[in-house]
């Protein structure tokens, strides 16, 4: 059983997917996040609101290991984001609000890329499970040819393609088309 010592307490890493205590977070000399505290038990969705600038993107860069606090510790999945990053990444999806896509790429070979960088057997077969499960159309096609939505399909499928145990989702439905939202929110359930 694996414990997590947190201000000499110990706190089952079993119990929850994301733990941050007194984390901070500035960009040269300005702060974003400051002193913050979260807890979110496996299995529970959380939603972030907030003004542009407020620090939503900069704490799900954080718990996904894709940049460090500037203070404070932040643990996901089990594993701390500044010790062990590589573990982290392993075990989360991560998709954007920007889709991050190789435009030259069909929407299949930027799922099976990252499928195989993740280590997954037969990416192939997985990339097109996620195409079909995600309703992608003309999967074949080079990304630079999709509409904004389908890149945020590919995205998304990318970010759950390889079972993370977390999922964060930066404006996960900004973007999409009228069916994107109920086959990404069916997909999450």
């Amino acid at each position: 059983m694996t414990h997590i010592f947190w201000n000499g307490s110990p706190l089952m890493s079993e119990q929850y997917a994301i733990v941050m205590e007194k984390v901070s977070k500035s960009y040269g000399g300005c702060p974003v996040l400051d002193g913050l505290d979260l807890k979110v038990k496996k299995g529970e969705a959380v939603f972030l609101f907030g003004e542009n600038g407020s620090g939503k993107t900069s704490l799900l860069k954080m718990a996904a290991a894709l940049t460090r606090p500037s203070g404070g510790r932040a643990v996901t999945a089990g594993a701390d984001t500044s010790v062990s990053p590589e573990q982290v990444r392993g075990r989360t999806g991560f998709a954007s609000h920007e889709d991050c896509l190789y435009e030259d790429l069909s929407a299949r070979e930027n799922i099976r890329f990252f499928c195989a960088l993740q280590g997954i057997g037969e990416p192939s077969s997985r990339a097109e499970e996620m195409a079909e499960a995600f309703e992608i159309s003309s999967p074949l096609s080079p990304c630079r040819e999709l509409s904004a939505g389908m890149r945020k399909r590919v995205s998304i499928a990318r970010a759950v393609s390889h079972n993370p145990e977390v999922l964060l989702l930066d404006e996960p439905f900004s973007g999409l088309d009228r069916r994107g939202p109920a086959i990404v929110s069916g997909l999450i359930r």
